[in-house]
């Protein structure tokens, strides 16, 4: 059974019954630790280091190049941290 319920806009609290009848319950960080997507590979970056760098007010790409090294290598992750930074920029204006 896996079930989401929010408490406030910033605090999910998710509640995962293992098998043998044993729960886990897990903040909104430990959460995103642990279903966080790699977005950038040569430096490691995850999803949610950009989400957090959106809500700390990074606006562009370049920004997340500067403050978290996304993009810097190869550079095949700057379109898709594009979106994720416009998706977390949306959801913070209430736009999503």
């Amino acid at each position: 059974m896996f079930c989401l319920t929010a408490d406030t806009e910033q605090t999910i609290i998710v509640l995962i019954e293992v098998v043998n009848g044993l729960s886990l319950l897990l903040n909104e960080r430990e959460l995103f630790s642990i279903t966080s997507m790699y977005l950038c590979i040569c430096n490691a970056v995850t999803e949610r280091e950009v989400r957090e760098c959106a809500r700390k007010g990074a606006t562009c790409v370049e920004d997340l190049t500067f403050q978290l090294g996304i993009g810097a290598g190869c550079g095949r992750c700057r379109e898709c941290a594009a979106e994720v930074l416009q998706q977390a920029q949306d959801k913070t204006e209430g736009r999503l």
